[in-house]
């Protein structure tokens, strides 16, 4: 499981790969929403965001359930600097 701070700029949570089964992102934040999306960091803000992970919630994004999508690379954004989550990828074996 990785763990990120996050604030009012976007960053980058996981990378593209094929090879990903499932993602999980939980807002560890009390308070604050973050908002996560299937592109670059520097294309990502607060209203253009697909997806809100609201306080102390998990999104879970699955290939079974969101097809091909799960594979993108994902980038998130806070409402407020500091904004502690955790992430967790399930991969096949035997990926790169």
């Amino acid at each position: 499981m990785g763990k990120l701070t996050v604030g009012t700029s976007p960053v980058r949570v996981v990378a593209r790969d094929p090879y990903r089964k499932s993602l999980q992102i939980e807002n560890r934040s009390p308070v604050t929403t973050c908002y996560i999306d299937n592109v670059a960091p520097g294309g990502l803000s607060t209203t253009n965001a697909s997806i809100r992970v609201f306080p102390n919630e998990t999104v879970q994004i699955t290939e079974f359930e969101d097809g091909n999508l799960v594979h993108d690379e994902w980038s998130i954004i806070a409402e407020a600097a500091g904004t502690e989550i955790a992430y967790c990828e399930g991969s096949l074996t035997g990926g790169p």
